[in-house]
């Protein structure tokens, strides 16, 4: 007898109508009614006809349950066979389904490896799929590990990773193994590509790493060490009346100092000459009877500041608020609005916000806008010519623009800030002068740091958009014309490089450092005793160094 009557699709229905008055009927099954799918449904001798192929990951991740379905129509029944390059599957523990029209594999690995397709066919002809490779899924990389620093307490601390592979892919920055959380006072970006650690405190200290989540894989980067000391004694300038100045670590010392008996910079220590702040300091002049460098002097940076990075524009996506702010502008080192790079501009659902611009830097040879690099005595370069003790600041680099608005839902990257020029160092002995294979006497430029990765342009101080203008160097004078003996030992660095290299770490751009490398002077009656294995880098145009009426210029 006929199977009891049932709900079934019309036979031969034509188009599915999406009613089920019109294209279902109450009636007993039958070839003609029990297999036709929605779409435009088969007369009595079609032949196969595919309606969609398997479609998915080329590179899915390994031990993920991969399900994958075809669509085909065509007069019943219809008999389907799976392939792996062109044989056919069978049924086992690792896969089933493979004589219907949906294929599944338990767990994936490389024995799956391969082109897939279906063979579809019935009494009146055959049709096969379109073929769905599967191969290794694309591994996770690391682009970008994070790099040492020391810092001192109230300073901004700036790290960066960066992952590659399928995505989405995701960040968590881990201090001594432990989740970092954003709390919007001093921790920001903490799931980002940028971490910052504003107000540092010394219980900052420590191991710094992030760990990166790919589609399938998750790794971390190699650890950060970072320092947090306290900041040290300040100097400001000062007749000694011959008592000695022995300078400690993070001391700031600036200005004149005179009548001094021993001046030295002991090993493991680096001082600082505090930095230019728009009126005043970037500058450090002493007269002693001795000098002794054996750890760093350090004015690299403290010259004009560099030029604001330009806020990224305002998000264009069409959830939560439907207007964005763009990204606000860097201000630049020093805070002075002349030198803050523009917001970005509001973004609207669908129409996304435009970027900023970034501000030229400060000096009489700032890098302009977008990127330009500051001077010395000439723009973009070193240029100085003087026969005199004279010495200048190197002049700040340009802030770079920020990236435009998106579509997405958050705001597009702001602008690397210009660097900064370096600062001034003047030493000037009268009885001896000793710069050890540990001493380093610095006055780099510096490179711009990266914008914010969520709209903001940096301060003064790099976007994954772009560079910011490299500061140029500062100025170096070593006067020892009334010392009895004088020496720079092989290992010592006198550097005013312009920013440069320091930063590759960040993935950052090489930039020609001698190019705004600031100047070197030394003025000797021939005491002085330099081994061919020390280091001093300028960017004198007239030699490396030239010798006139007993200056040496480097």
């Amino acid at each position: 007898g006929r199977a009891n009557p049932s709900l079934h699709r019309k036979s031969y229905g034509c188009q599915d109508t999406n009613d089920n008055s019109q294209d279902l009927e109450f009636a007993p099954p039958s070839p003609d009614n029990s297999a036709t799918l929605p779409g435009d449904c088969a007369s009595p001798d079609d032949p196969p006809g595919i309606l969609y192929s398997p479609s998915g990951s080329s590179g899915p991740c390994a031990g993920t349950q991969l399900v994958y379905t075809v669509g085909a129509q065509g007069t019943p029944p219809l008999y389907y066979s799976w392939r792996r390059n062109d044989v056919p599957l069978a049924d086992d523990v690792t896969l089933t389904g493979s004589q219907t029209n949906q294929l599944v594999i338990a767990s994936y690995g490389s024995d799956f490896y391969g082109d897939y397709s279906c063979h579809i066919s019935n009494a009146f002809g055959t049709a096969d799929t379109t073929t769905l490779t599967l191969s290794a899924a694309s591994p996770l990389g690391i682009a970008l590990h994070p790099s040492s620093q020391f810092r001192t307490t109230s300073e901004t601390l700036e790290l960066f990773a960066s992952g590659t592979g399928p995505g989405p892919i995701t960040y968590q920055w881990r201090h001594n193994g432990i989740p970092l959380v954003t709390d919007g006072v001093r921790f920001f970006g903490t799931i980002q590509p940028m971490l910052r650690i504003e107000n540092l405190e010394t219980s900052d200290t420590g191991n710094y790493d992030c760990v990166i989540s790919g589609q399938c894989e998750t790794s971390q980067t190699i650890g950060a060490s970072v320092l947090v000391t306290n900041v040290g004694t300040s100097h400001p300038p000062q007749d000694h009346a011959g008592a000695n100045l022995i300078l400690g670590q993070n001391d700031r010392i600036w200005g004149l100092h005179t009548n001094v008996g021993s001046f030295e910079v002991p090993a493991d220590v680096q001082a600082k000459v505090l930095a230019y702040d728009g009126t005043g300091n970037g500058t450090f002049e002493i007269h002693a009877q001795h000098v002794k460098i054996d750890g760093i002097l350090n004015a690299n940076g403290a010259g004009f500041t560099g030029g604001g990075g330009g806020g990224g524009g305002g998000s264009g996506a069409c959830i939560g608020p439907f207007q964005n702010p763009g990204g606000p502008g860097g201000v630049g080192r020093y805070g002075d609005p002349s030198f803050k790079g523009q917001n970005g501009t509001i973004g609207f659902c669908g129409s996304p916000g435009g970027a900023g611009a970034g501000a030229a830097g400060d000096g009489p040879f700032a890098g302009a806008s977008n990127g330009g690099n500051g001077g010395y005595a000439a723009p973009g370069s070193n240029g100085d010519t003087s026969l005199d003790e004279s010495l200048n600041m190197g002049s700040g680099g340009g802030g770079r623009h920020g990236a435009g608005g998106s579509v997405f839902s958050y705001n597009s990257d702001g602008g690397d800030a210009g660097g900064s020029g370096g600062g001034i160092i003047k030493l000037a002995t009268s009885g001896s002068l000793e710069i050890s294979s540990s001493g380093r006497v610095l006055a780099e430029g510096t490179i711009g740091e990266r914008g914010g990765t969520n709209g903001g342009g940096s301060a003064a101080v790099e976007s994954f958009f772009g560079d910011g203008g490299s500061g140029a160097g500062g100025g170096i004078l070593i006067d020892v014309r009334g010392a009895t003996t004088a020496t720079i030992a092989a290992g010592a660095i006198v550097s005013t490089r312009g920013g440069a290299v320091t930063q590759l770490s960040l993935g950052k751009s090489v930039k020609d450092a001698l190019t705004n490398a600031g100047t070197i002077k030394v003025l000797q009656t021939g005491n002085l005793t330099v081994d061919p294995g020390a280091n001093i880098v300028g960017g004198r145009t007239t030699g490396f160094p030239a010798t006139v009426e007993g200056w040496e210029m480097y």
